[in-house]
């Protein structure tokens, strides 16, 4: 039979649940513990829910399974603020000038998707090669104080980018060397692929640090689910480009979004920076009324094209080279078809070709490919080039 046993400072209080009053005692029990302490705090544990009161201690085993499909989620919310360069004089790892001002212009954002997403927990990437070692510690001094004050909200960890395997083999290409707009936009795939690689399915969400924050239930709607578990990601929906990419939500749980990613998005981008590093010229330094194509706002055009070989590995299409001769493989072709090197305009010149499966919607009234979205309150993008 089973039992629900709980621990009061030292006293075992059981519960047999043989009838329908079982969960009004442990409602009752709980509320007349709540009342006898000071303080009280609720955290998650392997295996049960752990409530921590005052100085007593409360295990109960779960035996229900909530309603909610989001509610079991293992997921994360990533914000992420990388310097331009390095800045020894920065109190934090943003560059506010104060306490108050750190607080108000980063900080309070992370604090709020923690608050709305205290099931979860929100990881806030920086660049430790950017920053001195005395922000760091100022910034987790600060953290650590917010979540005293606040501690129903999911757990608030800084993430350095340097551990990052893929930006410890190739770190000139995120170096200061290169477009911060650039860097920012391939860390987020590099942490999103890293925190996603583990066996237990998990979803990464991208936001930038200036969006308003979104619940778990906002997050994790049915359709948004559904889209998940067909596509492995969803971006945020935009009626000026269809989509963007500060926002997005990336799971494990299509391996063919993984190797998509991987090759049509990092390997791809990483190749583009050592490519522009070889050569002198370092078109994108030019000015924006020039025709050559910006560095930066590479990785976010590379998206088109991993979504159609995405959906080239899931079957819904064909991705071709040469003139829609051939179909494309990785292991024969590597990534050249995608574009690696720029024409005398500029631009990066793929030698790919896509056609949807015959049953498969995936092109528009307008001809622009589908990609799964959901709007989200995402602020007006602007460019500030290099």
């Amino acid at each position: 039979m089973k039992r629900i046993e709980w621990l009061l400072l030292g006293i075992s209080v059981i519960i047999q649940p043989t009838h329908t009053s079982y969960f009004h005692n442990l409602k009752t029990l709980w509320t007349r513990a709540s009342n006898a302490l000071p303080s009280k705090r609720t955290c998650a544990i392997t295996g049960g829910t752990s409530l921590l009161v005052g100085s007593g201690l409360y295990c109960a085993q779960r035996s229900m399974q909530e309603q909610d499909d989001s509610a079991a989620l293992n997921y994360s919310i990533n914000l992420m603020w990388i310097n331009r360069n390095l800045q020894t004089d920065q109190l934090y790892i943003h560059p506010s000038t104060d306490e108050a001002s750190f607080k108000e212009n980063f900080l309070d954002n992370a604090l709020r998707w923690g608050a709305v997403n205290n099931k979860g927990k929100v990881n806030l990437w920086y660049d430790g090669a950017l920053i001195s070692p005395e922000a760091v510690q100022n910034t987790k001094k600060m953290i650590a104080a917010q979540s005293l004050k606040h501690w129903r909200m999911a757990p608030i960890e800084l993430k350095d980018v340097r551990e990052l395997s893929d930006v410890q083999q190739h770190a000139e290409v995120f170096s200061a060397k290169m477009p911060v707009y650039f860097r920012v936009d391939l860390l987020r795939v590099c942490a999103a692929i890293h925190t996603v690689s583990i066996p237990q399915p998990t979803y990464f969400v991208y936001a930038d640090i200036d969006m308003q924050p979104l619940s778990r239930q906002e997050l994790f709607d049915a359709a948004t689910l559904q889209k998940l578990r067909q596509y492995g990601i969803v971006m945020a929906h935009s009626a000026f480009s269809r989509f963007e990419n500060g926002f997005q939500i990336i799971s494990n749980q299509n391996s063919h979004l993984l190797q998509a990613l991987k090759i049509a998005i990092l390997e791809l981008n990483i190749n583009r920076g050592f490519y522009s590093l070889e050569v002198e010229e370092k078109f994108f330094n030019r000015p924006q009324e020039s025709k050559m194509k910006q560095l930066q706002q590479c990785v976010y055009d590379s998206y088109t094209n991993m979504f159609k070989y995405l959906y080239h590995l899931e079957g819904l299409g064909t991705l071709t080279t040469h003139a829609g001769q051939k179909p494309y493989d990785y292991h024969e072709d590597g990534i050249a078809p995608f574009g690696v090197k720029v024409d005398r305009n500029g631009r990066h010149q793929h030698n790919l070709q896509f056609k949807a499966a015959g049953s498969e919607q995936l092109l528009d009234t307008y001809g622009d490919l589908i990609v799964p979205t959901k709007k989200v309150p995402l602020p007006p993008t602007s460019f500030n080039y290099d």
